[in-house]
């Protein structure tokens, strides 16, 4: 069964989570692209600062290899995080002119091309600060537990839409947070 994300099998839905603003949660289809990936790992107690040591890496990398990134990065968080353990986590940034790219520089990095095809995903958009994201993960996990008929197929993500270098103020940030979904 082959289900399109604007089939109108299902509802935004705006949840309301103590606290924190409204979240519209949407069924969307992310698209096809090809990106550099960074699976490494970070400390939940210095999560910013491993966080941005390893997207400084990861632009390193990327320039390193000749490739030119083309969108916002994300974070795919592969596990649950532990208040002492490191946390497994991908970094993800979408590469230009990948049809001509190659993995040979990237070799000895960590870092690998992938290239995903378009995917259903449940999303929404967090505005704020970062510490304040576990809500947007909340809205969506609602969203799955009140339609059944769909069920998680992979990790959470969240895309950078604007963070710092981009917006003035913590306030000001956009971070795209989603999971992708199929029919139960």
């Amino acid at each position: 069964m082959t289900i399109e994300a604007d089939a109108g099998l299902v509802e935004p839905i705006s949840l309301p989570v103590p606290g924190v603003a409204m979240y519209d949660v949407e069924l969307t289809t992310a698209p096809a692209k090809v990106s550099v990936r960074y699976s490494t790992s970070v400390r939940v107690n210095h999560l910013s600062d491993d966080i941005g040591a390893r997207m400084d890496e990861l632009y390193k990398g990327v320039s390193e290899a000749g490739l030119h990134p083309c969108g916002p990065p994300s974070i795919i968080y592969r596990e649950r995080p532990a208040t002492e353990c490191p946390m497994a986590i991908e970094l993800d940034v979408p590469v230009a002119e990948a049809r001509r790219a190659t993995s040979e520089g990237l070799a000895g990095t960590g870092m690998r091309l992938h290239a995903s095809s378009t995917q259903l995903r449940v999303h929404t958009i967090h505005r704020g600060p970062y510490q304040r994201l576990g809500a947007a993960h909340l809205a969506l996990n609602e969203w799955l537990a009140a339609n059944r008929h769909f069920r998680a197929t992979g990790p959470h993500r969240e895309t950078y839409l604007l963070g710092p270098g981009d917006a003035q103020a913590p306030d000001e940030y956009r971070t795209d947070v989603s999971v992708p979904v199929g029919v139960a």
